[in-house]
């Protein structure tokens, strides 16, 4: 069993996740569904739903920083991200319906066994270049296996993504044929909204996703003033949408795919300063630096327990991966295939506010200070926003 020191969230795959919300998306348009739907909520009549992602705003920010706001205010309930609590898996999960166990993106960092190669899904690329796999002739669609709402929803329906991977193998994969826009600033991306619900011809559905709160938490600190201003404009412009789309028959539906937590300088662990750690992998760390998975020499599988018990003992908790799919952490029912491959051997919790990183060749350094992909209640618990106009 996981160590449970008060402050730790398991998803809620059976009534109160994400994934159960996008179900129940998909229940209301009458569309079949693999897990449940939430347990307290069914979505009213409407004429058009307005689906919104912003991604890092979790409970804990919301009730700390956010009391007062529009946002605030609106709050239908708090739900849990999956594991791990990380954009790739998280954002997929939304997209899809079911957890990382069944579409098998399991981190920002994952390991494609097909490729032979370390790397980023949702950029779909290496983690040594800037390349992209489709650059170097790899097909996405012989790498990933998922099919998602967006693909398969009857209704017409928009999508408001950011304009730096609107067009990336992953989106395009995810999108299929709907149509799609891309945005710069967030001033942009809900001027787009309110333009096409203003439309005589407007969409039944906007699926919009908006990323810049996470990159404001990720390089000042989820607690920093910068990334509080940055939610307040954000509330600003959400506000001003909702006046802007009275008498309308509009549903807004906003969610968040995870939460952050900000971590000290002295707390960002170096895998090259665990040298008798760093021997025993035959990859690199996948994952979340938060919740690294660990791919391990099975000739030196007992060297590795030991280094990690002995050196890293007091900042994290080690499991094997079968451990924790035991516990269903990843998901309910069948698994994807692919997962298995994608996941490691052994699996590092990081306790408290601890990260574990490494560095490939060629890779460039991404100093941050808010991270994510743990179980703590500020990385796994996002509010659901509902507001009917």
């Amino acid at each position: 069993m996981i160590k449970n020191n008060g402050n730790i969230v398991f998803p809620d795959y059976q009534s109160g996740s994400i994934i159960n919300l996008v179900n129940s998306v998909m229940d209301h348009y009458g569309k079949d569904t693999y897990y449940p739907l939430l347990s307290d909520f069914r979505l009213p009549e409407h004429e058009r739903l307005v689906f919104i992602i912003i991604d890092g705003l979790g409970m804990s920010f919301l009730e700390t920083h956010g009391k007062g706001s529009t946002l605030h205010s609106l709050v239908k309930s708090q739900l849990t991200s999956v594991f791990p609590t990380t954009t790739s898996s998280a954002l997929t999960s939304l997209m899809t319906g079911v957890a990382p166990l069944q579409h098998a993106l399991t981190g920002w960092f994952m390991y494609f066994k097909e490729l032979a190669a370390a790397g980023t899904p949702l950029a779909f690329t290496p983690r040594f270049t800037d390349f992209t796999f489709n650059q170097l002739g790899v097909k996405v669609d012989e790498i990933l296996n998922i099919d998602t709402i967006v693909k398969n929803i009857y209704k017409s329906l928009l999508l408001v993504f950011p304009k730096v991977f609107i067009d990336s193998a992953f989106s395009n994969y995810c999108f299929g044929d709907k149509p799609k826009i891309g945005y710069e600033t967030a001033d942009e991306c809900f001027s787009l909204i309110k333009y096409n619900l203003q439309k005589p011809t407007h969409p039944n559905m906007i699926y919009a996703y908006m990323h810049h709160f996470d990159n404001v938490a990720h390089a000042c600190g989820i607690n920093s003033y910068e990334s509080i201003a940055f939610f307040r404009k954000i509330d600003n412009l959400f506000t001003d949408l909702i006046e802007q789309s009275k008498g309308q028959d509009t549903l807004f539906v906003v969610v968040s795919d995870h939460g952050l937590i900000d971590i000290p300088k002295e707390k960002r662990l170096d895998l090259n300063n665990y040298p008798d750690i760093s021997k025993c992998l035959v990859l690199p760390l996948s994952c979340e630096a938060r919740v690294p998975f660990c791919y391990v020499r099975p000739s030196l599988e007992k060297q590795f327990i030991k280094a990690v018990d002995d050196q890293l003992g007091e900042c994290c908790d080690r499991y094997t991966a079968q451990e924790l799919l035991d516990m269903s952490i990843f998901g309910l029912g069948e698994p994807n295939p692919k997962f298995f491959d994608r996941i490691g051997d052994h699996i590092l919790l990081m306790k408290d506010n601890y990260v574990l990183q490494d560095k490939v060749y060629h890779e460039q350094d991404r100093p941050l200070i808010g991270y994510h992909g743990g179980l703590t209640r500020e990385e796994m618990l996002v509010p659901l926003v509902v507001y009917s106009v």
